[in-house]
């Protein structure tokens, strides 16, 4: 599961991974919220915690 973190604000961005991940946990959630924020904010400050992640399938 990949969520954004309450604290993110502006450019800055808190981004959570965990468990088990899925093509949609990248197509439907992460890669849409940063294209957005990239295109208002041009830059972003990011800070991602990943932990215990496996494909999903795997």
């Amino acid at each position: 599961m990949i969520e954004f973190m309450k604290e993110s604000s502006g450019n800055i961005v808190g981004i959570r991974a965990t468990g088990k991940l899925t093509d949609a946990d990248y197509d439907k959630v992460l890669v849409p919220h940063l294209e957005y924020l990239f295109e208002r904010f041009g830059k972003l400050r990011a800070l991602s915690i990943w932990t215990r992640i496996s494909k999903a399938g795997t």
